[in-house]
Parts: structure tokens; sequence; C-alpha cells
């Protein structure tokens, strides 16, 4: 088995970055749990109404998994919210320079 070269490594470490969830994404996922535990939904309801899974709700919930602009107004027009509603982060998190670390 070859060992992997600087470059690939390098990759590999640039990648698992861009996936870790930035605090506006923890945000963003606290935002749509409170808004479908607002309208009387389960995880699953609301899996159903958008095509996925509970699992993956689960996850977009606890900002596991980032989600995609088309999906959080999916999410919107389910939980007849704003787009707004999910985005609305305290000053100190939206001024951070560091918020996509």
């Amino acid at each position: 088995m070859a060992l992997a070269n600087a470059t690939d490594i390098e990759r590999r470490v640039q990648k698992d970055q861009k996936r870790k969830p930035t605090e506006v994404d923890r945000l963003v996922g606290m935002r749509v749990r409170e808004a479908r535990r607002e309208a009387g939904m389960t995880q699953d309801d609301l899996a159903r109404e958008i095509g996925l899974t509970f699992q993956q709700v689960q996850k977009y919930e606890k900002a596991v998994n980032r989600i995609s602009a088309g999906l959080i107004y999916e999410i919107s027009l389910v939980l007849n919210k704003p787009l707004t509603y999910f985005f609305d982060v305290p000053e100190s998190v939206a001024d951070d320079p560091k918020r996509s670390s």
C-alpha cells in the first residue's frame, strides 16, 4: 500500500474543512427545529413533505449536514416561515470574521 503524498493529504484536509458546519449552520438548524415544532410537525412529517428521510432532517437540525439554499426555501414553504426567519442570527455571529471556520 502506497503512502499518501502531501498533495493528497492537503486535499483531504481542505475537503474536511469545507464540510465543517459553521456557527451560522448550527443556528439555521436550530431555527428549522423551532419552526417545525411550532408547526406541530415531527421530523418524519417534515421529511415526507420535502422528500427526505427523517434522519436527513435530524442531521440538518443538528448541523451535521449543511442545508442548501434550495432546501431551506422548500422548508420555509412547508413551515410557512419567511426565509429571513432562518437567518435571523445574532449580530455577534453575523459580524464575526471567523464565522466560516
